[in-house]
């Protein structure tokens, strides 16, 4: 063993032999102190982009911006109140003192010694070595020092490029585990001494927690440990990973907050320039008072308004459009409307000469105020007094000129403002997030002691949430399983899927106490298991027969565990994703999918083609370079971005694959996506990354599977295994095939379509791997209580006023009458043959045949059925009817919270996320039954007890008192089918109003979130994992 070196005592340090083991290695205390320059931070993972950030110590004030002025000269303001601003306060203090901790004598004193010893004699230093047993390398200074030089000596003879016919020797390496800092350096031979030795000189960075490096003849040859992995040396005193995040964390933090405050005061200058630069023309556009044409009094003040002193203002509705209005609103602000609008309720004069309709109101007028703005309204601000159009304006009294001071005054007490304004809206959008995570993990828990229910006529537990550390009784009932016939069943259990180092012997399970079939097994759940695993089998052998749950076994998550479950690394491959590269909805479902995952705790990330047209994409201007690779005959240059809260990486080849205007082109679309499908991969691979699961999807990405079994997994992208998922069948039926072989899982985006689909040839061989699994809406985006394209918003509670509201609002945007309240029947679709054509006519014709309306939003990608929508719309479009041919995304949302139906005839639809946006909003679908349309929409008269099965996990709707029902179906492709839904949809509207109220309100109740498909998914990627 190595005995450690007296200038570095209490450190760890390590060296290595010839056969690149470490052979000792102690840890010290390590010292929390932070270096003074950090690299900026991203959230996904510790990344330099070579640009330091000196941080702040000594006094809390940040230096004053220039004050532009109308006159052209410049003069500087110290901001004093921003050191009573505590947020920005705050996070400079924190700062500082993790920055203040960073020096220390006893660092001091290891710098000046590393220094000394890297400054040393190689001969001397590679002597000592020897003398203390040798090896391969070592450094000088044997433990290397944060921020000190340091210099590596590599003995060539004992690694494995001694056999190499290349004199060249190069140290590759960077710090923070590659992710900062890279470098290749040609290392120097060491003349004059013993053995085949080489040095190189370098430094360590202050912020750096790690070194990983590997030597290399400049060729092909590399020298790494054994096992294949780097070398890694942790430098003495360094930060921690852990302490490193949270410092760059901190500073960046502190530098939103300083920018924010810079824009801030830049906004205050704004608004007191504009109030500088318009003065005198305000003024001279502003009286003491107004009067009508006619004479008639309108405005008055009690006395002349004056800086810095409250007023009185009198109107007179009597004289103005707000005429027998019993309650007024004045709307306010100073100086050409600059500041903040303020809404003052006014009061009925009793003042002697101004009773009547004469209304008063007290004004405080700034000190710096020239003039009053004001406009009137009603209380309901369904009426206003504009002035024609003028507002009125008051000039206020001031016999002084306001000098540069009172302008910085005014700036500044504007800045406090603006600083107050925003730390309210900051609080109450705090607030409002945090109500919404509430209510998303009440629906979220809801939605798992549904499937908890679901599963109980086969096994649940007592307790219902297994708690570590504790007895837990599980009830298997085997009738209902493919065990019934057995005599015996035997639960075979393990923990933390299958990794727990304490798996339970087979258990002989014993008839329940219980009137049912079931039968029991105790145990007691160990202190660190988060999750219980289970299995069943016809005996204690292994010869026996199992119950797994058709592959996936059966979980619990516990509750009070010590250990975590480790989270995942999922790595999406695809074309499209919503909303920058969005055709259909498998860009939806990626976006939704990697966001309601990553909101459970894995690390969720998307490989994406760099189109052309997204260099025009105003959701992607903060797109940064991430690295580039050789490979396939030209270079890729791959950028990144958070979009919709996700890592996305952007592949960009040099020979102009992906040079096009639009995600699909055509007939060259194959070729172009198979070498898409092999970039990414050797994205991953030349990246290190090794993500737990690749998940492709469709046609377009199916051959990443195979690619990565062929070509991949056994040159080092080891780790991942593969999901695929079928979005539409109609397309790419061989390459799908390819991937139904290739891939460990595979889904398809309902369980109806799953089974539509199993007798097709690309499927059928691999029907095991096969699971439906219905896809979600994300529910932000698609949520009526804050959607702000609706002029109300709404939640269940008020679903009646809300659609009112919004049904007014539709009708008015598309020229509908209002006359009666008559049920409004929507359609949301392109126009293609699988969204059945010839039904959306007869929609049409048969909705105002019934006395109904309709609206139809969509457009024909084919000319011909264009013409002939075109020409339904000149036929049939009057105050009942209103066609839409384009694409219009505010418009989508008003029909889905304005109308009271959305029909959905297609001819097939995989899963189908239009009924379930309809629902969110109240609509109440009409849908043909068929793929997931069948697996979402329970038909109001035939499947009351399929929809509390489904939606509660009920066996008996009426005894448990549930109602999941929520929209008609009809099975046929004629038009009498759609007739026969219709029909009863607008029967149970006209027949009973409050009922069908009642059914919008209960339908938006209903979770068609991702909830439980992600949590299926989850099951299926970590299945996936074990194969």
């Amino acid at each position: 063993a190595l005995r450690a070196h007296s200038l570095l005592m209490a450190t760890s340090m390590a060296a290595f032999t010839a056969s690149g083991q470490v052979v000792w290695h102690f840890e010290s205390k390590r010292n929390s102190k932070i270096s003074h320059k950090i690299s900026t931070f991203d959230a996904s993972h510790i990344r330099s982009v070579g640009r330091t950030v000196q941080l702040r110590s000594g006094p809390r004030r940040v230096q004053g911006l220039a004050s532009p002025s109308p006159v052209g000269t410049t003069r500087g303001l110290r901001l004093k109140a921003m050191a009573d601003d505590s947020s920005l306060e705050d996070a400079e203090d924190a700062v500082a003192e993790m920055a203040a901790q960073a020096g220390g004598a006893e660092k001091e004193a290891a710098q000046a010694g590393a220094t000394a010893e890297a400054a040393g004699e190689a001969s001397a230093a590679i002597a000592r070595f020897q003398e203390q047993g040798g090896g391969k390398f070592f450094c000088a200074p044997l433990q290397i020092v944060s921020g000190a030089p340091a210099v590596m000596y590599f003995q060539r003879s004992y690694s494995q490029l001694n056999a190499s016919n290349r004199r060249e020797t190069n140290m590759i390496g960077a710090w923070n585990d590659w992710q900062m800092g890279e470098f290749r350096s040609q290392m120097s031979p060491v003349d004059g001494v013993p053995g085949d030795w080489w040095r190189l000189e370098f430094q360590v960075p202050e912020n750096a927690y790690n070194m990983r490096f590997v030597f290399s003849d400049g060729g092909q040859s590399f020298d790494k440990q054994e096992d294949g992995e780097d070398y890694t040396l942790e430098p003495a005193f360094a930060p921690s990973r852990e302490e490193l995040v949270e410092l760059m964390q901190r500073e960046k933090h502190l530098e939103e907050l300083r920018l924010q405050a810079e824009a801030d005061m830049n906004a205050a200058w704004g608004d007191v320039n504009h109030q500088r630069e318009g003065m005198q023309g305000r003024m001279e556009a502003a009286y003491t008072a107004w009067d009508r044409e006619d004479g008639a009094r309108v405005v008055r003040t009690l006395e002349p308004l004056v800086p810095g002193k409250r007023g009185v203002l009198l109107y007179n509705a009597e004289a103005s459009s707000l005429n027998n209005q019993q309650e007024l609103v004045m709307h306010q602000a100073f100086n050409g409307w600059a500041g903040e609008t303020q809404k003052r309720a006014m009061r009925r004069s009793a003042r002697e000469g101004f009773q009547g309709q004469w209304f008063e109101v007290e004004v405080d007028v700034p000190k710096l105020g020239y003039v009053l703005d004001f406009v009137m309204s009603n209380k309901e601000e369904s009426m206003w007094d504009n002035n024609a159009r003028r507002d009125y304006h008051i000039v206020i009294g001031n016999d002084q000129p306001i000098t540069e001071v009172q302008w910085e005054e005014a700036a500044m007490a504007r800045f406090k403002e603006i600083r107050a304004n925003r730390l309210e809206s900051q609080l109450a959008e705090e607030q409002r997030q945090e109500e919404k995570a509430k209510k998303r993990a009440a629906v979220r828990e809801a939605s798992l002691a549904v499937m908890r229910k679901k599963l109980m006529h086969v096994l649940y537990t007592e307790p219902a949430v297994p708690v570590a550390g504790q007895e837990c009784t599980l009830f298997y009932n085997n009738k209902n399983t493919n065990l019934a016939w057995s005599g015996e069943v035997w639960m075979r259990a393990g923990f933390n899927r299958w990794e727990h180092p304490a798996p339970l012997p087979p258990i002989k399970m014993a008839p329940a106490a219980t009137e049912d079939s079931h039968l029991a097994a105790s145990f007691v759940v160990p202190a660190d298991a988060h999750t219980v695993d289970v299995v069943f089998s016809s005996s204690g052998g292994e010869d026996a027969q199992y119950d797994n749950a058709s592959g996936l076994d059966y979980h619990f998550a516990t509750k009070g565990a010590s250990t975590k479950p480790s989270p995942l690394h999922i790595m999406h491959v695809a074309v499209e994703m919503a909303p920058i590269a969005k055709v259909g909805g498998l860009g939806d479902v990626v976006t939704s999918l990697s966001r309601a995952v990553q909101e459970l705790g894995h690390t969720v990330e998307v490989v994406l083609p760099k189109f052309a047209f997204l260099q025009h994409s105003p959701l992607l201007g903060n797109m940064q370079w991430e690295t580039r690779f050789e490979w396939g005959g030209c270079e890729h240059n791959v950028f990144t971005q958070i979009v919709e809260d996700v890592r996305v990486f952007f592949i960009e080849p040099s020979n102009g694959m992906f040079n096009s205007s639009t995600v699909y082109q055509g007939n060259g679309d194959g070729p172009r996506f198979d070498f898409f499908c092999k970039a990414a991969l050797e994205f991953m691979l030349q990246t290190q990354r090794q993500p737990d699961i690749i998940h492709a999807h469709d046609w377009s990405t199916a051959l990443t599977t195979k690619f990565f079994w062929e070509s991949y997994v056994h040159n080092g992208l080891w780790k991942p295994r593969c999901i695929f998922t079928i979005h539409n069948l109609e397309f790419g039926a061989a390459k799908i095939g390819e991937a139904m072989y290739a891939s460990q899982m595979a889904t398809t985006v309902s369980p109806s379509y799953a089974a539509e689909i199993s007798g097709h040839g690309a499927v059928s061989g691999n029907l095991g791997k096969l699971h439906g699994v219905v896809n979600g809406i994300d529910t932000d985006i698609w949520d009526p209580e804050t959607d702000a394209f609706l002029p109300k918003n709404f939640t269940y509670a008020t679903c009646a006023e809300g659609k009112e509201a919004c049904r007014r609002a539709l009708r008015e945007r598309l020229g509908l009458t209002g006359w009666e309240d008559r049920p409004v029947v929507g359609i949301v679709t392109r126009l293609t043959a699988q969204k059945g054509i010839h039904l959306i006519k007869h929609c049409a014709g048969h909705t105002k045949f019934r006395g109904a309306q309709f609206v139809l939003l969509g457009s024909a990608p084919d000319p011909k059925v264009q013409a002939e929508f075109n020409a339904l719309a000149s036929q049939t479009q009057d105050e009942n009817a209103a066609f839409v041919y384009t694409y219009d995304e505010p418009l989508s949302h008003l029909i889905y919270a304005g109308c009271d139906f959305i029909c959905v005839p297609s001819m097939f639809e995989p899963c189908g996320l239009t009924q379930l946006i309809a629902m969110r909003y109240g609509a109440i679908p009409i849908v043909r039954r068929t793929g997931g349309l069948a697996d979402t929409v329970y038909d109001v008269d035939h499947d009351a007890e399929r929809a509390a099965w489904e939606m509660f996990g009920s066996t008996n709707a009426e005894a448990d008192g549930v109602d999941g029902r929520n929209g008609f179906s009809f099975e046929g492709t004629d038009s009498n089918a759609l007739s026969y839904g219709l029909d009863r949809a607008l029967d149970c509207f006209y027949g009973d109003r409050e009922w069908f109220r009642g059914l919008q309100a209960r339908t938006m109740q209903q979770d068609w979130s991702w909830n439980r498909p992600a949590n299926m998914y989850l099951e299926l990627y970590h299945q996936a994992k074990k194969a």
